[in-house]
């Protein structure tokens, strides 16, 4: 298990088949490994719940539980899987990788992914949808530091498996090399001396970055996440200086775990610099390698969702479990509008109400109630209300959003819907207000007119479509006795 953040391994030199870097690990290979690395549910150790039972500290409580979706699984998997490839890469007891790695004349200066085994993960999807949480979650079922003895004739080094900076607050070259020095201080726990030492006289970004990048080299850095990544990260004027310098990260065999906005992966390509060009080609090959999307839910049976659900169902103060309720997870899914975080604020909303109003069922009115009361619910809803009603037009009033992607998307879920609906399922286009499915009419009358439309179109094609000969001879033998029968008035033979 890797629940320390910090241990200490005993390398083997005398052994070439093992890899000092790997010792102490453990890395998960399939989904019943990964499983207990990631799900987390402190409410449901009765000691724990007894030390903490203060309702202004649920949010937090919350914040420690982990929902073993299948998403969640596969991030953990697909970083595991990282760290793996790239330790491999740096081996110190294969000879090769100690002369490439320290050597200054064998780093590569050019924004090119050299490496063919490099193995980097993309987690997208628009805010609300809890991907950070995912995202240090898979992180922290790995030991970040471990200390190595007898590596390279060294007493001792700390090898740092992972480290995690924030794009929010990054525009430059020099506030990138400052979050990643001062994310492997925070790792030692060197309370700044690394990084004042790290960075004292430089003066320039660029000679910041080759401290960073030397820092990373020292520690053997496997994994750089790069979390909250937002709308033109690296596609904005000016950013080619940044896109570079993650490309030579990554010829440092760092795997790069990019999380954050769809539209923060959408790469513009560049009008004259052909340098430029190139660069950003290399970067989406980057972004293209072990990528999941995260959506809201669109049904309570939507299997992720299911698993969301029944783990959000045990957290309560009291340890009681929450009995599945179609009516009111519909009301849930709607004041929600399937966002992960989104629910767990009306679940933290209704916790308040149960403490209380500890005899008050929970039905509609008090689900209600709850919703009203959270501020960001109440701050999100054009947001929220735009994916419950599928409504493109309020989708596009809201910020940071890929609009053209749920416009495909919707559309064709909306024609799968329509083509293969049964009698009990609700119409198309349709959401829940007050417990009750309400269908929005000028959707329903929209999809009712493609639903025509493609009936006649099918009927013309199947009228113009040419006729065989064997049916042309006996439309022409039919007409015949037609003919016979109008002018002759009586039928033909054998009639």
């Amino acid at each position: 298990m890797n629940q320390a953040r910090t241990t200490r391994g005993q390398s083997a030199p005398d052994s070439p088949k093992t890899n000092p870097l790997l010792e102490g690990i453990c890395l998960a290979s399939t989904e019943k490994e990964i499983f207990p690395l990631i799900a987390r549910n402190p409410f449901l150790d009765a000691a724990w719940r007894r030390q903490n039972q203060d309702i202004d500290l649920f949010p937090a409580y919350m914040a420690a539980v982990v929902a073993p979706t299948n998403t969640a699984l596969q991030l953990g998997l697909n970083i595991h899987r990282a760290l793996k490839i790239t330790l491999f890469q740096k081996n110190p007891t294969v000879q090769q990788n100690q002369t490439s790695y320290f050597s200054t004349a064998s780093q590569p200066s050019d924004p090119v992914v050299i490496h063919s085994s490099y193995c980097g993960v993309v987690l997208s999807g628009l805010t609300g949808l809890g991907k950070s949480h995912l995202l240090e979650a898979a992180l922290q079922s790995i030991p970040q530091v471990v200390y190595r003895e007898n590596i390279f004739g060294l007493a001792l080094i700390a090898q740092i498996t992972w480290i995690r900076i924030d794009m929010t607050s990054i525009a430059s070259i020099e506030a990138l090399a400052e979050q990643i020095v001062r994310a492997i201080d925070d790792a030692l726990k060197a309370n700044g001396d690394i990084f004042e030492a790290t960075l004292k006289g430089a003066k320039s970004a660029n000679t910041k970055m080759e401290r960073a990048l030397r820092l990373l080299r020292t520690h053997y850095v496997g994994i750089l996440a790069v979390d909250e990544i937002q709308a033109n990260n690296f596609s904005k004027s000016g950013s080619a200086d940044i896109r570079d310098w993650f490309l030579r990260i990554a010829n440092q065999r760092i795997s790069l775990i990019f999380s954050g906005n769809p539209l923060g992966f959408r790469l513009l390509p560049p009008k004259k610099n052909e340098d430029e060009k190139y660069a950003t080609q290399q970067l989406r090959r980057l972004f293209a390698t072990n990528e999941l999307r995260r959506n809201p839910a669109e049904s309570i049976n939507d299997p992720e969702w299911k698993k969301f659900i029944q783990t959000v169902a045990t957290c309560h103060l009291d340890g009681s479990r929450d009995v599945f309720n179609e009516k009111n997870e519909l009301l849930k899914l709607q004041l929600s509008g399937g966002f992960e975080d989104f629910y767990i604020e009306l679940h933290c909303q209704l916790e308040k109400l149960r403490v209380k109003f500890p005899a008050k069922e929970v039905d509609d009115s008090l689900i209600n109630q709850a919703a009203a009361a959270s501020t960001k619910l109440r701050k999100m809803k054009p947001l929220i209300s735009a994916f419950t009603e599928h409504d493109i037009i309020k989708l596009k009033q809201c910020i940071d959003v890929d609009y053209d992607y749920y416009i495909e998307k919707w559309g064709k879920t909306s024609s799968q819907n329509v083509g293969g609906q049964s009698e009990n399922d609700p119409p198309v286009s349709s959401f829940v207000e007050n417990n009750k499915i309400v269908v929005d009419p000028v959707a329903s009358a929209e999809a009712d007119r493609k639903s025509i439309e493609r009936k006649c179109s099918k009927q013309r094609e199947k009228q113009s479509a040419p006729c065989s000969p064997l049916k042309n001879s006996l439309r022409e033998h039919h007409l015949d006795e037609l003919e016979t029968v109008i002018i002759n008035g009586k039928p033909p033979d054998g009639s």
